[in-house]
């Protein structure tokens, strides 16, 4: 089987914390495998993703889990290691990670209703809170206005009042 890229992520506990300095330090001695890194604010864990040449998945992750354990020096342990090839590597990054949001413009499209009446369903107990506030408005997860919308009591005149 020939070579390919894999792209793992390894994240880790070290031995000694890690500073900001030491982090570029390490990011730029992993340069040629394309690497970044995160940090904790305590420089007790971190992660870095990286680009390794393997013939398989296992052989790739013990070549990132080598590569950075060499590279920090300082003794680590690991507590993740995720790694994918390429396709799936190219599928995540163009997934989007912000799920769909709306707003009221949208949420009286999906509603059939006018903008003032969808601004009025915030006010009513079981509209799902908005994710998001910003200066144009608040932002509701998509999803959860429509399950809403397809649950809510569309029926003419007010309801019966409970005993």
């Amino acid at each position: 089987m020939l070579a390919a890229t894999w792209y793992a992520d390894v994240d880790f506990i070290a031995a000694d914390p890690l500073t900001p300095d030491i982090a570029i330090s390490i990011t730029k001695l992993l340069a040629s495998h394309g690497a970044a890194m995160s940090l904790s604010p305590d420089g007790g864990t971190a992660g870095i993703s990286l680009a390794v040449d393997a013939e398989n998945a296992l052989e790739a992750a013990n070549e990132a889990a080598r590569i950075v354990d060499d590279v920090v020096n300082t003794g680590i342990e690991i507590i993740k290691l995720d790694v994918r090839d390429a396709s799936t590597m190219t599928e995540e990054i163009t997934t989007p990670v912000i799920p769909d949001l709306v707003s009221y413009a949208e949420i009286a499209e999906i509603a059939g209703v006018s903008r003032q009446r969808a601004r009025q369903f915030a006010d009513i107990e079981g509209f799902p809170k908005p994710v998001v506030e910003t200066a144009a408005g608040p932002l509701r997860l998509k999803t959860s206005v429509e399950a809403w919308v397809e649950r809510r009591n569309t029926k003419p005149g007010r309801p019966r009042k409970t005993a």
